[in-house]
């Protein structure tokens, strides 16, 4: 009897490795564990151990999981390959990791997609403001152009009571008492039509600045518009690239991976090492001096993949022989390492406060490496995952804005001392992960010519200084 289909992420988990489950796992060896958690009722385990044929036993069982309903009928078939079957749950584990990856690249797309809706509506708030400020302006200009008449008005008085004065004062003293009672009259008309001068000017001065305002939300609304149309073509860049770039990283998942360490002294490069390799290969401390004094190199595989670790000495000592010393590693990093690293790693305590020793540290990494190339080769690998487990936990330290500015605002969380394998997997998981997008994005490693064209760079820039 159908219970309904299973969760879509599962349902489609079994649909992707069908023919492999088909050709790879026997029914028979599970149906009795699936008969005793109620995956299937006695009928299907009837049915499916009368089967002469594995592959039909095997068709049976597939089909009566995907209607075996939403609810744990995944996970205890999940739990009925522990035992024989052990390759095939590594696999299906796996490919949920990838689900999950391409996942994420949809939901990046329909984030874009509401930015872009947001700034749509800003922008029609603003043409409507403009319409209304036009509108204002309109009305000053007619309440400006009825001032001025009326101004005229009063010049053309004022002339007329001059010429009628000139023609009375010749009649008597009566008239002159009246000339004078005029002149006071005229005297007064005159303060008026000052202070109405007066009254246009600020007129004019408020025109002006509306006038300003005008523009500049003018200029807004071109800002809004370039960056809508920024917005639009990444967004249908995303969306041609989606296909291409699933096919790249299933090649590039695939790779051997080699990461290069970096970081203060005494935030846990070393233990950081040891966490991503999954044992005790590089010396680890927790204080302010340094464990490393040259380069350590250590290779393990991980799920069929080789991963390459370099832990570097410190070179916070921009000046002396500790980065000069420093240089030299890197090179002889390159000769062990010759055709690049995948990623640059930055290691940070989150325990710790980012201060001046930590920025001095930053800007001498982008001096060796290169600010464009920290951008698009560095991870920054928090220690202390247990304190700061997600990226809204870093935006809201201020401090830390320079160093996620400089490595475009990846970050992975490290929890170096817990003993729990689930969490220690998964961190290396999220690692290597976040790697293969900075690869599927960047297409090539970071080579030793990256590091001579910045060392050349450096140093010219250092004689111009000088000079």
């Amino acid at each position: 009897m159908s219970k309904g289909r299973l969760k879509p992420e599962d349902e489609k988990c079994i649909q992707h490795n069908y023919m492999y489950l088909l050709d790879q796992l026997d029914a028979r060896d599970i149906v009795n564990f699936l008969f005793q958690h109620e995956v299937i009722d006695l009928d299907d385990k009837i049915s499916i151990s009368s089967q002469a044929k594995r592959k039909d036993r095997n068709e049976i069982l597939l089909d009566r999981l995907l209607n075996a309903g939403p609810g744990y009928s995944f996970n205890y078939f999940l739990k009925s390959l522990e035992g024989n079957y052990r390759f095939i749950l590594d696999k299906l584990r796996k490919h949920a990791k990838e689900i999950d990856v391409i996942n994420d690249l949809e939901r990046e797309i329909k984030e874009l997609k509401d930015e872009q809706d947001n700034e749509r509506q800003v922008s029609r708030s603003l043409r409507e403001k403009l319409k209304q400020q036009e509108g204002n302006l309109v009305q000053l200009k007619e309440e400006l152009d009825s001032q001025k008449k009326h101004n005229e008005q009063l010049n053309e008085n004022i002339v007329s009571l001059k010429e009628h004065l000139q023609g009375k004062i010749a009649d008597n003293e009566e008239l002159r008492r009246e000339q004078v009672s005029l002149e006071e009259n005229l005297q007064g008309k005159i303060a008026d039509n000052e202070e109405l001068r007066r009254e246009q000017v600020s007129l004019e001065e408020n025109l002006q600045e509306k006038i300003a305002d005008n523009e500049e939300l003018r200029h807004e609304q071109a800002q809004l518009r370039e960056s809508l149309k920024d917005k639009e073509s990444l967004i249908h860049s995303l969306t041609l690239d989606s296909v291409y770039k699933r096919s790249v990283l299933e090649k590039i998942k695939h790779q051997e991976v080699s990461v290069f360490m970096l970081g203060p002294t005494g935030h846990g490069k070393s233990a950081v090492g040891n966490s991503i390799l999954q044992r005790y290969l590089f010396k680890s401390c927790d204080r302010l001096l340094t464990c490393t004094q040259t380069f350590s190199k250590e290779t393990v595989e991980i799920h069929g993949r080789r991963v390459t670790v370099f832990d570097e000495p410190p070179h916070l000592d921009h000046s002396g022989y500790c980065f000069k010393k420093f240089l030299y590693c890197i090179k002889e990093t390159f000769t062990a390492n010759p055709q690049g690293f995948n990623a640059i790693l930055y290691v940070i305590n989150s325990k710790r406060r980012f201060g001046m020793e930590e920025r001095k540290n930053l800007e001498c990494s982008q001096a060796v490496f290169g600010e464009n190339s920290l951008k698009d080769f560095c991870v920054t690998v928090f220690t202390h995952g247990d304190i700061i487990k997600c990226m809204k936990d870093i935006c809201s330290i201020n401090t830390l804005e320079p160093l996620m500015s400089a490595v475009s605002n990846r970050a992975v969380f490290f929890d170096n001392k817990t003993k729990n394998e689930a969490i220690r997997d998964n961190q290396v998981a999220s690692l290597l992960a976040e790697i293969d997008i900075l690869q599927l994005k960047q297409q090539r490693l970071y080579t030793y010519q990256d590091f001579v064209e910045q060392k050349k760079e450096h140093e010219k820039l250092l004689k111009e200084n000088k000079t």
